[in-house]
């Protein structure tokens, strides 16, 4: 099984961006805005497949609306 297979799994940005056809710069900068949540451990940022969920959910009803 691989480590991101596990639903409870932190996901790095790098691997975060490759799901979501974004980058991990672009992802950071919504990390700090406050519209991804995440957490650092030492000094990479990690998403929660929760987190991640949210956060494309908030970014789909964003895009209809406009």
């Amino acid at each position: 099984m691989h480590p991101y297979d596990d639903p409870e799994a932190l996901l790095k940005l790098a691997y975060v961006g490759e799901l979501v056809g974004v980058t991990p710069d672009y992802l950071a900068r919504q990390i700090k805005l406050g519209r991804l949540g995440a957490y650092r451990i030492g000094r990479e940022w990690r998403v929660s497949r929760a987190q991640l969920a949210v956060w494309l959910r908030m970014i789909a009803s964003c895009s209809k609306v406009a």
